[in-house]
């Protein structure tokens, strides 16, 4: 898939869930921190932004119950490379880190599920050549 492709997919994915994103900002600030957090990875890594700005969470007074995000977990938004990357040069490492990014928010979407199902199939590919 072409980094266009994968941006317009991003982009439709963000267009069809603002209302969601704008509830969850509200509702579980971490979850939604989780959600940009993996949708500019997959921007920066596979598509032709940087960053996707949905909105800015409106962040209430953290519950006893809610663990802020570790510092080391942050995402840094960076430019995304020009270079059109084949999906045999994705490393394991980049690989690992999408799915984990995605893992999170699977229950909420079809569509993340079955990516997270590709990329799984494509680590366990990977794997399987070396």
């Amino acid at each position: 898939m072409e980094k266009q492709e994968v941006q317009e997919v991003i982009d439709n994915f963000e267009l069809k869930n603002s209302q969601n994103f704008e509830r969850v900002s509200k509702e579980n600030p971490a979850l939604y921190d989780a959600l940009i957090g993996a949708l500019n990875f997959l921007s920066r890594k596979y598509g032709t932004q940087g960053e996707i700005v949905v909105a800015e969470p409106i962040i209430a007074e953290p519950k006893p119950e809610i663990q802020p995000v570790a510092e080391e977990t942050a995402i840094v938004v960076e430019e995304a490379p020009e270079i059109v990357q084949s999906e045999e040069s994705i490393s394991e490492e980049d690989l690992k880190e999408a799915i984990k990014s995605l893992k999170p928010l699977a229950e909420f979407d079809d569509d993340i599920k079955i990516e997270l199902k590709r990329l799984q199939d494509q680590l366990k590919a990977l794997k399987k050549k070396k």
